[in-house]
Order: C-alpha cells, then structure tokens, then sequence
C-alpha cells in the first residue's frame, strides 16, 4: 500500500503538493470522507497524499488499490508527521484546509490558494459548529439539506469541490477474499444480505437508538422466505449485531471486511439500518433498502436507494449528546424504528425485486486466431494510431504509446477483433457509449473517441511503473483527454460504471491473467445496456493445467462453465481447432502468449 522506500517521482514543471488527510469516525464516515479523497485527488494532482485514521486496517480496506492514497498510517502519528507536508486536511462532516507555509503555496500555485481561500471562508462561517463538534452535527446536516446538499456534496462544500450526487467512490474488494465468498454462497445462487448493526464502540448490541427491533427483523425474514422460498438471506453483521432467526446464513462476526464487501457486492439488495455497510452497498452498485430512524434520511440517503423513515418522529441525531444511546423523547423503545412495519419492508424488497428486468444474452461470435488473422492490419494500425495521435512500431505489430510503453502483439489482435465486432453489430452508428476495461496505454480508445464515440478508459492499475513512478501512465492519460476520453481508475471485479449506461463494452486483455474470472463477467454485463455488446479479447489455453493456465489463460472447460451459468449458449471450441489455433500463434510469432495458449474472442449481446 505505501510507497517504495526512497522511490523517487517524475520531475514536472511543478512537481505538485505533498498532502495528508486526517479524518476518523466509522466506515460510513470513512466512505464518505474517501469520495472527497477521490475529488482532492483529481483536482489537485499532488505529488503524494497520505492519510491518517485511527484504524489503520479499516482504511486500508477502504483504500485498498485506491491510486488517490499513496500511504495509509494510524492516526497516532499525524501529530509528529504533519510538518512535513505542504498541505494538511482535516475531514470530518468539515473541511480545514492548513497550508505549511500559505506564502509559498500562493506563489507556486496560485489557482490552489484561490481554492483554499474561498473554502476557508466556508468553514469560518461554521467555525462556531466546528468547535463544538460533534454536539452541533445534527444541525449541520438539517442547514445542509434545506441547502440542497446531501453529506457527501456539503463535504464538498467545505472543501471549495463541486461533488455530484451520483459520484461514487471506487472501492476495490480485496480478489483474494473472492473464493472464500463463492465457499459461503456459491456464484449463481440469488441472495440478498441483512444487517443489524451500527458503530460498535458506541453502545451494546440491540441497544442503540438507531435499531429496528428484533422482532420485527425475525418477522420481515419469514414473510421474506414465504414469497421468495428461492430466494436465500445472508446476515452480516460484527459486534453490535444480533442474530436473526430464519436466516439461512448467519455470518455474524465470521467474515472480514473484504468478505462482506464481496458478499454485498454478490446480491440482489442490501437490507439494513443506517450503518456503515450501506455506504459499502455503494460503492459496490449493489441498491439498499433503508431504514431511517434517529439519523437525517435526506443527508444520509441515497437516490438510488429505498430509504424508508416512519415520518413524523425521527432525525433527531445530536439533539442530545446521548441520542445514540437513549431516544431523546424519554422512550424505551424508539418510536421512529418501531414504526417501520415489516410489511411494509417486505413490500419495498419485493417491488424493487420484482420491477427488475431480467437480462437474457447471446453469443454472437467466439472467434480463434489463425494464420492470416493479422494480414493487412499493418495498414490498420497505422489508421488506429493516427486517430490516436500516437507512433506504431515497426517491430512485430506493436504500438508505442510516448511514456507508456508498447502493448503486446496478442492485445494488438484484440483491438482488430473489437473493431469487427463493433462493426457488426453497430454497422456505422456514431456516437456510441464506449467503455474500455483496463485500456491504460491503449490506442483504441482515442481512435474510437476520434470517430466521434463517447468512451472512457478505465485504468486496472494504479498508474505507476515498476519504480513506483506515475510519468508513463500519465503521459497517455493526458493523451487519451485530449482526444476526448473520459479517464479514470476501475476493478475488473468493482466497475465505476452505471448500470446498463454503455453501447460498447471492451475488454482486450491479451492473454495475460483471464479476464473471465472472480465474477468479473457478470460485473462487465451489468455496464452493457439493453441491445449492447461485450467484446472480450483473453488467452485460451489448450490445456486445464500447464503454463498457459498458470498464466492466466482460460480453459475452455471454464469458459463453457461461465457462460452457462449466464444461460449463455456458445458454439464450444474443438480440440483440434484450438491445437491448431495455438500452433498459428507460434508460427506467427504473436508476442504476449504463453506456451499452450491462443488468442480467443468473444462477443456477447444484451438483448433488448
């Protein structure tokens, strides 16, 4: 997660800002604070940005892969370590923005003091909240919504950011805690994950304000199981969970974040109170029914969501400083969590379930390389790459991009294969919503851009070279914008892509590691809008076992086995065509695939 020790950075006209982030409160808070992160990130561009919370493992969950965080540390340490940066941030429902040295940063980077200055006229007119926090809290939010701004737009505010409401955090779930979550519920299988729970260090289980009652969760659970009997439920929960009964999972303090990021990422909905893993549910695209009690269900709530509050009684988060732990009005039991009914839960969870459209898919081609494959493409590529604004190379069918090295020749066939499948079932439609899959270096999407499609890149890694250096990787970026790319940072498992949002779906990943594994498929088809296409490029081995495999190149066993649990029908591939196959790739030389491999494509339509 932090950088190489001493590895040193590329040297700009303005080597950028050094900055930290201190920020605490739960995961919730911490989500919320990381969309702000993302924001500071893309604005600023500093040449480093660190960040303090007091659980060092919690952040590093949230941060995991992040390309905005360079170096997560435990909170503990910011007091010694703030001097070093050029600008301190202090982030929690507030911004406040400390520049090391104000004259310097004005002169060095006079559009960043501009910025600073307006968002310290911000805060100033809060301070009086700030210096009480968090005893004010509850009327911040209240001035914030009548504002017009939500929790994660009014951190913006503070911060002098314009942040969306349909902006999401990229969180990036850990892969290797993907197996043990097919162990627990195997792919395929339709859940839904329940939570009851809050910030465990605030009171016992059961017993905040912020709870539904117990029986009420058992009663949603069986009138749940009555309508749907195919439909199983997952509760995740730690500490200050109690178990349901009914449940056909209990994963109460049996899973790591990871794992329930994954869990929650796998289902049809999340259920819960406000709580933290709500805020988790976003960032994964997976929709949340909401109950609001005590907390704001404007401030806290999500378009996208079904938040449900008992309406007169409730938002009373701050009122006074016990509210947590005991209901402001004197009441054993809070009346604003009593009454929401668990029929009219259950109503919610099965109107969202039920307006749903399943999608159905059909192979539209599975395509090998043979000899002959790449003839003529030459001539194409030099097309690609001057639409692209970047240099072919002579030397085996590559492409240079300036900074950011060449792709091998495997991925250069998949470009070809893209533009064909395109073609076919596009014809010569303009204006398509493109979206490339770890595209960081590729000339495709700037020809693409260039035909007058609307594309974006999303990058699979952090945007450094094996020294830990950005230059390369940045040098195509600021191509790609410049040809009209949106550019960003994704995860073959998490996409930071709407659902049903693009025309066009690539993902030319040469035959390095199988870009048809850890639920990735799926995740990609859930981008591809209805009458939308999916075009994959991947080395196919001709073997279960061998080098190709541990490569990374699918088997046709296992690709035959994702697609059908898709119910996706495909035409299968023929040893002898795939031996023969594999043999073209040797005899012509195509750099980037192993031995026992080919080159394979696949596309798949949406249909409407």
């Amino acid at each position: 997660m932090g950088r190489l020790p001493g590895a040193p950075f590329p040297e700009p006209a303005r080597p950028g800002l050094s900055i930290c982030i201190c920020t605490a409160g739960g995961v919730g808070d911490l989500i919320i604070t990381a969309h702000l992160v993302q924001e500071l990130h893309a604005v600023l561009e500093p040449r480093s940005l660190d960040l303090y919370y007091p659980n060092e493992a919690v952040a590093r969950f949230v941060f995991h892969h992040s390309p905005c965080v360079d170096t997560v540390l435990p909170a503990h340490l910011f007091a010694e370590n703030r001097d070093r940066y050029d600008l301190v941030v202090l982030a929690l429902q507030y911004v406040k923005f400390e520049p090391r040295d104000p004259a310097a940063l004005a002169v060095d980077y006079p559009e960043v003091a501009v910025r600073l200055a307006e968002a310290a006229r911000r805060f100033e007119s809060f301070r009086g909240f700030y210096d009480r926090q968090p005893a004010l809290d509850g009327l911040l939010g209240r001035i914030a919504v009548k504002a017009g701004r939500q929790a994660i737009a009014n951190l913006g505010y503070f911060a002098g950011l314009d942040i969306p409401p349909e902006r999401r955090y990229h969180l990036v779930p850990a892969p290797d805690a993907y197996p043990a979550v097919c162990r627990l519920m195997p792919p395929g299988t339709p859940y839904l994950t329940v939570h009851d729970g809050f910030d465990a260090s605030q009171a016992a289980p059961g017993s905040a304000t912020k709870c539904w009652p117990l029986e009420h969760w058992i009663e949603l659970v069986r009138s749940l199981k009555a309508r749907l009997p195919e439909l199983r439920i997952v509760q995740l929960g730690a500490a200050s969970s109690r178990p349901i009964a009914g449940v056909d999972l209990c994963l109460v303090n049996q899973t790591t974040l990871a794992e329930a990021a994954w869990l929650i990422k796998g289902a049809l909905l999340h259920v819960d109170t406000e709580s933290g893993l709500v805020h988790l549910a976003r960032t994964l695209a997976t929709r949340s029914v909401v109950l609001f009690g005590p907390t704001d269900r404007d401030y806290y709530g999500y378009p996208e969501n079904l938040n449900l509050s008992a309406g007169e009684c409730g938002n009373c988060w701050w009122s006074t400083p016990d509210w947590l732990l005991n209901c402001p009005r004197g009441l054993t039991q809070p009346a604003c969590m009593a009454a929401i009914t668990p029929d009219r839960v259950c109503r919610a969870v099965l109107d969202e379930l039920g307006g749903r459209r399943n999608p159905e898919y059909r192979c539209q081609d599975l395509s090998l390389y043979d000899r002959g494959s790449n003839a003529g493409f030459p001539d194409q590529l030099e097309t690609i790459c001057a639409g692209a604004r970047l240099a072919p190379d002579p030397g085996g069918g590559k492409v240079a991009a300036p900074g950011s090295g060449p792709p091998a020749a495997s991925r250069v066939w998949g470009y070809r294969y893209a533009l064909e499948r395109i073609a076919a079932h596009h014809g010569a439609r303009r204006g398509l919503r493109v979206a490339e899959l770890n595209g960081g270096g590729s000339p495709l999407a700037p020809y693409l851009a260039s035909l007058g499609h609307q594309v974006q890149v999303l990058e699979f890694d952090r945007g450094r070279d094996a020294k830990g250096e950005r230059g390369g990787a940045g040098n195509y970026r600021r191509l790609a914008r410049e040809c009209g790319c949106q550019v960003g940072y994704g995860s073959p498992g998490n996409l930071p892509v709407p659902d049903l949002s693009c025309d066009v779906v690539l993902y030319c990943g040469g035959a390095g590691p199988a870009s048809l594994v850890a639920g990735e498929l799926e995740e990609a088809l859930r981008t591809v809008a209805w009458g939308g296409l999916l075009v994959l490029s991947f080395g196919v081995s001709t073997s279960p076992t061998g080098e190709a495999a541990a490569a990374g190149a699918v088997s046709c066993e296992r690709l035959a086995s994702l697609l059908g649990r898709l119910g996706i029908a495909q035409p299968g591939i023929a040893g002898p065509d795939l031996a023969a196959s594999a043999h073209a790739v040797l005899l012509d030389g195509v750099a980037g695939v192993p031995a026992g491999a080919t080159l394979a494509g696949l596309a798949i339509a949406k249909l409407r």
